[in-house]
């Protein structure tokens, strides 16, 4: 079998459905900022990702949920199953997504705070001390210093 890189590229059929069937359900500023961690992985990592902060920062929150015409139950459904699949180890962000979907504007800070922490977690290793921390176990009072200094919430 050939591999269809215009109609079925496999950085979007790659999930548990095909990414498509999402992002039609919404305005083009919330379809990409979903497409882009969709893929994230299997295409341009980081910069995928800086891409969804950028739609995520640039846009309203309105144009982050799905359109009036679209059946929110499907898109609510479709993001419960990539939140439960933690698709692309992002489950914070597909249950901001959800929330966003479901009326409530905070889903927009569960959203964005996983973009960010994932893109300075690729860009700066953690020692296994700041994951314990980040993971909710104690560690050593230095690797809690960094973490702060870095920005990360734990």
């Amino acid at each position: 079998m050939s591999k269809d890189n215009v109609n079925h590229p496999s950085h979007y059929e790659a999930g548990p459905f095909e990414c498509i069937e999402l992002t039609r359900l919404y305005p083009f500023a919330g379809g990409n900022a979903i497409k882009y961690v969709f893929r994230h992985r299997a295409k341009n990592g980081v910069e995928d990702l800086e891409k969804a902060l950028w739609y995520l920062d640039h846009a309203t929150v309105d144009e982050l949920r799905p359109m009036p015409c679209a059946s929110n139950s499907k898109a609510c459904h479709l993001l419960r199953v990539l939140e439960r699949a933690d698709w692309q180890v992002m489950a914070p962000f597909w249950k901001g997504m959800w929330e966003l979907a479901q009326g409530y504007d905070s889903g927009l800070t569960r959203a964005h705070r996983a973009v960010d922490r994932r893109v300075r977690l690729l860009e700066n290793p953690l020692t296994d001390d700041e994951l314990k921390l980040l993971d909710g176990w104690s560690a050593k009072p230095e690797a809690a210093w960094r973490l702060r200094a870095g920005g990360f919430e734990y």
